[in-house]
């Protein structure tokens, strides 16, 4: 800016300060003191919203200083604990070369959007949507603590509190506007710059957001962002080349390998006996083990897992309730095979059709949970690549670990297809990496996770299939195929598991700018 204009400018907000246009938020409270205005009726609305009506956040983006009183009340006001935040401010920057230099501080909680997905994911049915005034809680009697509306969340609202066992989230503090009295953030703020507003429903649809956030029409926040002017192009949020590893999620990074691994050790079954390939009769409760244990280890990640009986109430609406679901018929359909064949059956029967019919459908209702929260590193076909090649890859390997055991004589030809799939999963894998095309290289924050913050496990990752796939080709040369065997089973469930463990640590988040 000119010194001319710089001069001109301040000398106008010089005189809106005198003229009273312009006061600070020190001055307004006094006034409002002085006169016996109430401080807070002008932050929410007087009336209740009408049917097709609802509560909004309203906030002036010329009003906030960044001050983060709003913060600091909410967490007051809620008593959370000390590393846990419902609201949050962030920065937007314009830091391009050659142009205007521009930042704007932006404040942001939940946005009680009108297709809530956090709502439509939670397989215990632990939000709902008030139909009179449009708020989205959350029950916090009802939650598991599963995390999942975190994951489906675009503009990561939902916070996980450990000590608890539970997620919580911004309730626009529904039993003050009861009462008539302002939320504590709205009340805090010095400048007035977050109001309460009523909103139609079929306005939001039509309704602008904020640049460098999540789309707006994946879930139709109704927060209101108004400013004078308009925000200029090309703004990006302070942390936009900040690179921050995402929750390892252990316990589900082990259920997805290992339940995978089971499931695809059926699917071989099947097919050996179709071409009728002698296998060892020990494969089903191989299996049926490795989805058993996985499903107690994902009960690791569960904040309240005896109450997770409840996964029959989102059926309608969350793939993680109809995971749940899958095998849980998938364990029923064990019983049934064991308690009418035992537990070392030879042949296909019913039974072994219900359990690869069941396990099945467990596997691509785990594919469509995360397909389902759009984020651009859980693509159907990323999802579908790793989560589907697992599956054979790991079944071969324990069916050939299997016939080592049971010392049941192992095909060439098994080998050689072990090896294909390894090679066809990574380089459609290794596709991703190279810019190639747009549609499939993974987002350059993804990939500057993975090579730089991350660069141990991809190393890890890519080494590991080094070594499975030149052990495999010194087992089909005959000798000491057996130890070669194993080794390459060993390398591939490391490399599976710093892959999918990558799959959750750099997936990305568009968020809120600047969180």
């Amino acid at each position: 800016m000119a010194p001319v204009e710089l001069e001109r400018t301040v000398r106008e907000l010089l005189r809106q300060q005198q003229d009273t246009t312009l006061q600070s938020a020190v001055t307004v409270f006094a006034e409002r003191k002085e006169s016996g205005t109430g401080k807070y009726q002008s932050l929410i609305p007087l009336v209740q919203p009408a049917p097709g009506q609802q509560y909004r956040f309203e906030v002036d983006l010329d009003a906030c200083s960044g001050c983060k009183s709003c913060v600091t009340a909410c967490h007051t006001m809620n008593g959370l604990d000390r590393h846990e935040t419902w609201r949050k401010v962030g920065t937007l920057e314009q830091t391009q070369p050659g142009l205007f230099p521009f930042s704007q501080t932006v404040t942001s909680a939940c946005h009680h959007c009108l297709e809530p997905a956090c709502a439509l994911g939670c397989p215990v049915k632990a939000y709902e949507k008030d139909p009179r005034t449009g708020i989205v809680r959350h029950l916090d009697d009802q939650c598991i603590g599963c995390q999942y509306c975190m994951m489906m969340c675009p503009y990561d609202v939902p916070v996980y509190n450990a000590r608890l066992g539970i997620v919580r989230k911004c309730d626009m503090c529904s039993a003050r506007l009861d009462q008539g009295e302002a939320p504590a953030c709205a009340q805090a703020c010095p400048t007035d710059a977050i109001h309460i507003g009523i909103v139609d429903q079929a306005e939001l649809t039509r309704q602008t957001f904020l640049p460098a956030s999540a789309e707006p029409h994946l879930t139709v926040p109704s927060t209101l962002y108004t400013k004078k002017g308009e925000l200029p192009d090309g703004l990006r949020a302070a942390n936009h080349f900040q690179l921050e590893a995402q929750a390892p999620h252990q316990p589900l990074v082990w259920m997805l390998l290992l339940s995978q691994a089971g499931v695809g050790m059926l699917l071989w079954l099947f097919f050996a006996t179709l071409f009728q390939i002698p296998l060892s009769p020990w494969m089903t409760a191989v299996s049926v083990g490795l989805v058993t244990l996985s499903l107690g280890l994902a009960t690791l990640h569960l904040g309240r897992p005896l109450k997770a009986w409840r996964f029959m109430l989102g059926l309608r609406t969350s793939w993680m309730s109809r995971e749940i679901l899958a095998f849980h018929l998938f364990m029923t359909a064990a019983l049934f095979e064991f308690w009418d064949q035992g537990i070392q059956a030879s042949g296909w029967t019913l039974g072994k059709s219900l359990l690869l019919a069941t396990g099945l459908l467990g596997i691509f209702c785990s594919t469509m949970i995360y397909i389902e929260t759009r984020r651009t590193t859980w693509s159907p076909f990323r999802c579908f690549l790793r989560f589907g090649g697992t599956t054979l890859l790991l079944g071969l390997f324990g069916t050939l670990l299997v016939a080592l055991v049971d010392e049941t004589w192992v095909h060439e030809l098994t080998i050689g297809l072990t090896l294909f799939i390894l090679f066809v999963k990574c380089a459609l894998e290794a596709r991703e990496h190279l810019p190639l095309r747009s549609g499939y290289t993974l987002p350059l924050r993804s990939l500057l996770l993975q090579w730089k913050l991350l660069s141990g496990w991809t190393w890890l990752r890519w080494m590991s299939a080094w070594v499975c796939a030149s052990a495999l080709v010194l087992a089909l040369a005959g000798t000491g195929a057996a130890s070669f065997i194993i080794l390459a089973a060993v390398a591939c469930f490391l490399g599976e598991y710093c892959e999918r463990s990558l799959f959750f640590r750099s997936a990305l988040s568009r968020g809120m700018p600047g969180l």
